[in-house]
């Protein structure tokens, strides 16, 4: 795994939990004071979040900010039981 995995992963799980929550791209861009194209760019792996936008993800979103890394945690795990191996 290295760092462009690690993009599209949290991407993923931001994507997930925003269409759960009915939330638009162009409306979760307007409610943290960011463009759509940032929001598809955070989403497809190609950014990473800075943490003042991890911070403000979280509060607009309602979530702990260990909620975005359960999908990484959950992915690592095989890698990390087969280095303890």
């Amino acid at each position: 795994m290295d760092g462009n995995d690690i993009k599209k992963i949290f991407g993923s799980s931001l994507q997930e939990i925003r269409k759960t929550n009915d939330i638009t791209q162009e409306k979760l861009a307007e409610l943290i004071g960011k463009d759509k194209n940032t929001i598809n760019r955070i989403e497809t792996g190609i950014n990473f979040v800075t943490s003042d936008t991890y911070a403000d993800l979280c509060n607009v979103l309602n979530i702990h900010p260990s909620i975005l890394m359960l999908s990484l945690i959950h992915i690592s795990e095989p890698t990390r039981q087969e280095a303890i191996s």
